[in-house]
């Protein structure tokens, strides 16, 4: 099997939210500790540790709507935190914890005010292609095919197409679900 396709770096985990974001006085200390917890996550995140920021962003996510501006950035970097902690865990080994946690990754979507937004879409889709190379390179085949389906659901780039050919055998149908 010839080289696989990798999209978008993984420096990119925490994209910059540079829009400033009105918060009704009586929802103050709900933010003022949802920033604290994303802003927690993010630097778990930068110092690789991974499991701190799965647990900072999901509990950030279960505080807000997906009518919040920054819900989307959140499940980005949510994604990219389960990203850097599958990898974590096949490097030790523990094949059967990463495979949970990829189940999770592979639920989440791009279902707010970002859904239209062909950049986000594709940086999005670019984890998913990058959770797919981290399992091809440890030897999860169908889990690789999972990963590059789920990124062509999310923006169907040309190079996911590729990689799921690649991996499937030419057999599009292969490794349909999660």
């Amino acid at each position: 099997m010839q080289c696989l396709t990798q999209t978008e770096s993984r420096a990119q985990f925490s994209p910059a939210i540079s829009k400033t974001i009105e918060i009704p006085t009586a929802s103050g200390n709900l933010y003022r500790t949802l920033q604290q917890e994303v802003e927690l996550g993010a630097q778990a995140l930068r110092s690789e540790r991974a499991d701190m920021a799965v647990t900072f962003f999901q509990s950030a996510l279960q505080k807000i709507s997906l009518t919040d501006p920054f819900y989307d950035h959140l499940v980005h970097n949510l994604l990219s935190s389960y990203l850097l902690l599958i990898e974590q865990l096949l490097k030790q080994g523990d094949t059967n914890t990463a495979r949970d946690f990829l189940r999770a990754s592979l639920t989440l979507e791009v279902r707010g005010q970002m859904a239209d937004d062909a950049t986000f879409l594709r940086r999005f889709a670019g984890a998913f292609q990058n959770l797919g190379l981290i399992c091809f390179q440890n030897g999860l085949n169908e889990e690789s095919v999972w990963c590059c389906r789920k990124a062509i659901s999310t923006y169907a780039a040309p190079g996911s197409y590729v990689n799921l050919d690649k991996l499937s055998g030419g057999d599009r149908r292969a490794g349909s679900t999660f």
